[in-house]
C-alpha cells in the first residue's frame, strides 16, 4: 500500500532557527518595570563612586588622565611608569608654579590685556595704573602639599579672576564715556560705541577662556578622582565596541597588547569623543580594554577597588536580580512581576547572586596560590628542585584546572544570574548550570552571544537615535523661545547655547562650561543638566535591561538544547503565583459576569 505523501502546512520557525527567539529581547528590554530598575542601579553605581571619589580624594586619590593613565596601563605602554612617577613628582613643584604667577595678580590682573583691544584695551590698562604699586608674593612654606598649594592657586585665581572682571567693566564704562563725549557725529559716535560692546565682549569671552585654561591646569596637576576616572574609561569602552559592531569589526587591534605602538591615537579615555573614522580596532579589543580597565583599578587601587567592586556587586544582586526575575517571567510565562516582588525575590536570592561569579574566581585565586607555594619549592638547596621536577605535573593540572575555571567564568558569567532568576536555585547551581551549557554547547551558546549583540547594538542605535531627536527637539523648541545672552562663548546665540549646547549624536549632554555662566545661570544649568542626563541614563538602561533580557533569552534556549527543558519552565512560588499578572488583561464587565452566573 502506498504511503500518502504528508503536506507541509506550516513551518514554525523559531523552531527551526531557535536563535530568532533571542529578538524578543527588545520587547522584554522595553518593558518600564525593568528600566526603571536598571536606572536606579545606575544611580547607585554612580552615587556610590561619588561619595568614595569624596573620601579618597581627601587622601590625594587620583589619577592621570591628562596622560591617558587607564589606557597605558592596559596595553602596557612602556613609558607607563615613566608618566605616573613623573606626574606625582612634578605635582608640587607645577602647583607652586601656577601659585606664584597668580599671586600678583589678585592685586593688578593684567593676565586678561592680551584678551583686549582698542579703546577697552587702553581704559583697562588705565585702570591697571591706578591701582597702588604692592609687591605680592606667594606665601609658601617647605612642608606645604602640592593640594595646600593648588588650593591657594585657585583662591588666587577666584579673587584675580573677580578683580579683572571689576577692572572690564570699569575700563567698559570709561571707554563708553570718552565714545560719547568724543564726537558730534551721532553716526560715528555709534559706530565707536557698536565696536566698544564688541571688544567689551571680546573681553569676556576671553575671561572665560582664562577660567577654562586654569581649569585644565588644576586637573593636570591634580588629575581626576578614581570612580569618575575608571567608570569613564568603562563606558567608552563599551560604546566604542558597540560602534564597531556597526562598522563590523570584531577582531581589530588586538596586537596593541602585546605590540603597542607610540602612534596609536589614545582616543578611548578621553569620555566624550569617539574614536577616529580610521581606527580600525573592534570589538573584542574594546572589551579587553575594559577587562585590562579593571585590572587597572585592584594593581593601583586595591583597598578602593575591593570596597568599590564589592558595592557594585551587591548592588548588581539586588537590582539586577530583581530584572533577571521579571525578564524570567516575562520571557516564559508573558506574565509580569511588579518591582517590589521582583526586589523581595532578589533579596530573598540575595547571597545567590552575589557569590556566584566569587565562588570560581576564589578558587582560581586559591589553586593560584597554591602554585606559587609549589613554586617555593624551587627557592630550596638540595633536593627542591628535584622535588619540584617531580611533583610538576600536580601544577599542570592546577594550570589546567584555573584555564577550565576562568574560561567557563567568562562564558558563563551570564547565564549564572538567570539561572537563579528562572530556576529559584542557588549559586552552586548556577555555576554548575553555566558551566554545563557553555562547554557542552560552545559553539551554540557563541552563535547566540553575536546575535544579541549585533540586534542589541542595532536597538541600542535606535534608542540613542530616538534620545537625540527627544533631546534635539526640545533644544531647538526652548531655543526659539531665547534670544538674550550668549555673549560669554565665542560662537553662542544666545543664553542657551550657553547653559546647554546644542545635543549631537554622539555627545547627548556636553560638559558644563561653568566659567562662562553667572551663579544664577550656573544653577540653571545644573537642573537643566540633571533632567537630560534621566533621558541620557534611561538610554545606559536600555542597554543594562537588553543584556538581562537576552542573557535570559539565551539562557532559556541553552537549557532546552542540553537538560530538553521546556521554554516555559520557570520556577514560581505558591504565593508569588497569585500575585502574577498576564501582560495583557481586560477585566469582564460585572454585567456580563452576572449574566453568566444566571445562565
Amino acid at each position: 500500500m502506498a504511503t500518502e505523501p504528508n503536506e507541509v502546512r506550516q513551518v514554525n520557525w523559531t523552531e527551526v532557527f531557535s536563535f530568532t527567539q533571542i529578538f524578543k529581547s527588545r520587547k522584554l528590554a522595553t518593558h518600564p518595570s525593568k528600566l526603571i530598575l536598571a536606572f536606579l542601579f545606575i544611580l547607585f553605581v554612580f552615587g556610590g563612586g561619588t561619595l568614595m571619589d569624596l573620601i579618597w580624594s581627601t587622601g590625594g586619590g587620583y589619577v592621570n588622565t591628562t596622560g591617558n593613565e587607564i589606557y597605558k596601563f592596559a596595553v602596557s605602554n612602556p613609558s607607563y611608569d615613566r608618566m605616573l612617577e613623573g606626574w606625582k613628582d612634578s605635582r608640587r613643584d607645577a602647583a607652586e608654579e601656577l601659585y606664584k604667577d597668580l599671586a600678583p595678580q589678585t592685586v593688578k590682573p593684567d593676565f586678561l590685556i592680551g584678551k583686549l583691544s582698542g579703546e577697552v584695551r587702553s581704559e583697562y590698562r588705565s585702570a591697571l595704573s591706578e591701582i597702588d604699586a604692592k609687591d605680592v608674593k606667594a606665601e609658601i612654606e617647605e612642608d606645604d602639599s602640592w593640594s595646600e598649594l593648588l588650593g591657594e592657586a585657585c583662591d588666587a585665581f577666584g579673587d584675580a579672576k573677580g578683580e579683572a572682571k571689576d577692572l572690564l567693566d570699569t575700563a567698559y564704562d570709561n571707554a563708553r564715556k570718552k565714545a560719547k563725549d568724543s564726537s558730534e557725529d551721532e553716526e560715528e559716535r555709534d559706530e565707536l560705541l557698536e565696536e566698544i560692546d564688541n571688544q567689551y565682549l571680546a573681553g569676556k569671552q576671553g575671561l572665560a577662556d582664562l577660567a577654562n585654561d586654569f581649569d585644565k591646569a588644576v586637573r593636570s596637576i591634580r588629575g581626576e578622582t578614581i570612580a569618575t576616572s575608571f567608570l569613564r574609561f568603562e563606558m567608552v569602552c563599551v560604546r566604542n565596541s558597540l560602534r564597531s559592531v556597526i562598522h563590523g569589526r570584531l577582531f581589530g587591534g588586538l596586537n596593541e597588547f602585546t605590540q603597542p605602538s607610540p602612534g596609536v591615537k589614545d582616543a578611548v579615555d578621553t569620555g566624550i569623543a569617539f574614536p577616529a573614522p580610521e581606527d580600525k580596532r573592534g570589538v573584542l579589543f574594546y572589551l579587553v580594554l575594559a577587562v585590562h580597565g579593571v585590572r587597572w583599578l585592584f594593581a593601583e587601587h586595591l583597598i578602593y577597588a575591593l570596597i568599590f567592586s564589592a558595592y557594585i556587586m551587591a548592588g548588581w544582586a539586588l537590582f539586577g536580580g530583581a530584572i533577571y526575575r521579571i525578564a524570567a517571567l516575562h520571557a516564559a510565562r508573558e506574565e509580569k512581576a511588579s518591582i517590589g516582588q521582583a526586589l523581595r525575590f532578589a533579596a530573598s536570592k540575595f547571597f545567590s547572586f552575589f557569590a556566584a561569579p566569587l565562588i570560581p574566581l576564589a578558587v582560581i585565586l586559591l589553586v593560584g596560590g597554591l602554585l606559587m607555594l609549589g613554586g617555593l619549592l624551587g627557592n630550596a638547596f638540595g633536593a627542591g628542585a628535584l622535588i619540584l621536577g617531580i611533583l610538576f605535573f600536580l601544577s599542570l593540572i592546577g594550570g589546567v584546572v584555573i584555564a577550565f575555571l576562568l574560561f567557563g567564568l567568562l562564558g558563563g558569567c551570564g547565564l549564572m544570574y538567570p539561572t537563579i532568576a528562572v530556576e529559584g536555585s542557588d549559586s552552586f547551581d548556577a555555576i554548575s548550570r553555566s558551566y554545563s551549557y557553555i562547554f557542552n554547547r560552545p559553539w551554540r551558546a557563541g552563535l547566540y552571544a553575536l546575535v544579541a549583540l549585533f540586534h542589541g547594538t542595532l536597538c541600542y542605535v535606535f534608542v540613542r537615535l530616538f534620545a537625540f531627536a527627544a533631546l534635539k527637539a526640545t533644544h531647538m523648541g526652548v531655543k526659539f523661545g531665547i534670544w538674550a545672552g550668549g555673549d560669554t562663548i565665542k560662537g553662542a546665540h544666545d543664553k542657551l547655547d550657553v547653559m546647554w549646547p546644542a545635543p549631537t549624536f554622539q555627545v547627548l549632554h556636553a560638559p558644563l562650561n561653568t566659567a562662562a555662566l553667572s551663579t544664577f545661570e550656573t544653577i540653571g544649568a545644573w537642573f537643566m543638566a540633571l533632567w537630560v542626563y534621566v533621558i541620557v541614563g534611561m538610554v545606559g538602561a536600555f542597554l543594562i535591561s537588553y543584556f538581562v533580557s537576552a542573557s535570559t533569552e539565551i539562557y532559556y534556549l541553552l537549557r532546552r538544547h542540553v537538560d530538553a527543558t521546556d521554554l516555559d519552565d520557570v520556577f514560581v512560588e505558591e504565593a508569588e503565583e497569585e500575585d502574577l499578572l498576564p501582560l495583557e488583561t481586560e477585566a469582564a464587565p460585572a454585567e456580563a459576569v452576572e449574566e453568566g452566573d444566571e445562565a
